[in-house]
């Protein structure tokens, strides 16, 4: 609803009325609610008496100084593995068995770095040698045009902080760092104190193909997970729940071969490229998730698999969780996912589109809060509906949109026809898109909501059963033309004489 101090005016055809826990050893907790909950209930509660909701006893514990790769992999199926608080600072990936259960608790850290401490003076600079692999190529695109730096994935972190990775020698300065992988040094433009500066080098936290793992109650950090990798790596029915997952270099937490995986509850902040990476994964649950602030390594935000949640080749529930200002895209669904349904979400202040939903078939994007999405673009960016906005169909087929509330977005709900090659049902489409019910404002100067296409064909968008009926709209002025008609851009009368909101409404804001 608009503020109670706004004029409303409402035009429908020709009638108008008035109308975010504390962290160990590597980094600082972040400042949002994040807190590791014991699994264990307390003496005296309910769930102690009756068992009720009571977790599964502990069948093995492991500290700090254990060889915990080796106890989680010599115990048996099923069993319960418990980690005392602390810091385990991983060489490789723990690999469960099947149904295993990986239970921490306050204070329990999964760290992929080592610590960097021959630091010797070199010039104006500070240079460590010693820490970096040989040279290599990774995946990615970066926002930087020409640079590759995204691509590298050892992170250095003082103080619990990440720096930022700069392309040269000459371009240090506080606060950054540059990686020389043929010379093997690290250069920095002050000396870190003994044991504040860390580098990742451990690719992987926990992957392995076994079905019907939990991991409960972890913070992971620091992993040098390569760009489309995961510090997290989700098999078959898996369970990742009360998970803090920040500062990893590529995506935090990968579903891949994972189906009916499910993801409840973690928070996953702050890493490098993306938050939660779905591939070739059906039937998974992404729910009462909180997904922030991540692209903090520079991958290009516009368009190149950055932000908060990205699926290919998959099926999903996204439902409940709060997805922000992340640097890309909020939730995308792109190649060949089909049966997708994105559901009451809180999706906001992503620097890309806030829901994009491409090449793919059968999504249901229904009640969620999309607002001030598309703003912070970049390299690619611009202000059409091609562009960017809340809610983005960019050749997808069967799709409904219903019930979201839009505002402060770059454009409102776009639809887009454009040449996309061929998929298992065919040629790529725009076809058989219900747009109903959406709360829209479309207020901010020069945003629009509509079809746009590029394949030479205006009258396709009517012939595939583009159909927009029932929604309202915030407009800053009764002529505003915000609405676009296979990329002709036209009045609210001028988008009803299209055949599009014959039931629908404006407000004047």
């Amino acid at each position: 609803m608009l503020p109670r101090t706004t004029r409303r005016t409402v035009l429908s055809g020709t009638r108008s009325l008035v109308a975010l826990s504390a962290a160990a050893a590597l980094l600082v907790a972040a400042p949002v609610a994040y807190a590791a909950q014991s699994a264990t209930p307390k003496a005296g509660s309910t769930a102690a008496k009756t068992g009720a909701s009571a977790a599964p006893a502990c069948t093995v514990s492991v500290h700090p100084s254990s060889n915990v790769n080796a106890v989680v992999a010599n115990s048996a199926a099923g069993a319960v593995i418990c980690f005392a608080p602390g810091t385990y600072r991983l060489t490789s990936a723990l690999s469960p068995r099947p149904d295993q259960t990986l239970r921490g608790g306050p204070g329990v850290v999964l760290s992929g770095t080592r610590r960097v401490n021959n630091w010797v003076a070199s010039g104006k600079l500070f240079e460590a040698h010693g820490h970096l692999p040989a040279p290599y190529s990774g995946a990615g695109v970066c926002e930087r045009a020409n640079s590759t730096s995204c691509q590298l994935a050892e992170d250095l972190f003082v103080n619990g902080h990440p720096l930022r990775r700069v392309d040269s020698l000459a371009a240090v300065t506080a606060g950054t760092y540059y990686a020389d992988y043929s010379a093997n040094e690290i250069a920095v433009a002050s000396r870190p104190a003994r044991n504040t500066a860390e580098i990742g080098t451990t690719r992987t936290a926990i992957n392995s193909g076994s079905p019907g793992v939990t991991i409960d109650h972890f913070q992971v950090q620091g992993f040098a997970s390569i760009a489309q990798q995961g510090a997290i790596v989700v098999g078959p029915s898996w369970t990742v729940e009360h998970c803090n997952v920040r500062y990893n270099h590529g995506v935090g937490i990968m579903i891949a071969g994972g189906d009916h995986a499910k993801l409840i509850k973690n928070y996953v902040h702050d890493n490098g490229q993306l938050g939660v990476g779905q591939w070739r994964s059906q039937h998974t649950v992404i729910r009462n998730n909180t997904i922030r602030h991540n692209n903090i390594d520079g991958f290009w935000k516009a368009d190149w698999e950055s932000g908060g949640i990205k699926l290919t080749y998959s099926s999903a529930t996204i439902t409940h969780n709060t997805v922000k200002s992340n640097l890309g895209v909020g939730v995308w669904a792109d190649v060949q996912d089909d049966g997708v349904t994105i559901s009451h979400n809180t999706i906001l202040n992503n620097a890309a589109d806030g829901v994009r939903y491409e090449i793919s078939y059968n999504g249901k994007i229904v009640d969620n809060v999309v607002r001030h999405n598309a703003l912070g673009m970049g390299r690619g960016g611009g202000t059409s509906l091609y562009s960017g906005a809340g809610i983005d169909i960019n050749t997808s087929s069967d799709i409904t949109i219903s019930g979201n509330t839009l505002r402060g977005n770059l454009n409102g709900i776009s639809t887009q026809l454009r040449n996309r090659g061929s998929g298992p049902k065919g040629a790529f489409t725009l076809a058989h898109v219900q747009v109903t019910g959406n709360f829209v404002d479309l207020s901010r100067g020069g945003a629009s909501s509509g079809m746009v296409e590029n394949v030479g064909d205006p009258q396709a968008m009517q012939q595939n059963d583009i159909v927009f009926q029932n929604n309202t709209y915030v407009l800053a002025h009764a002529g505003q033309p915000s609405f676009s008609v296979a990329g002709r851009n036209v009045s609210w009368q001028g988008w009803q004489a299209n055949g599009q909101d014959t039931s629908g409404r404006t407000l004047i804001s």
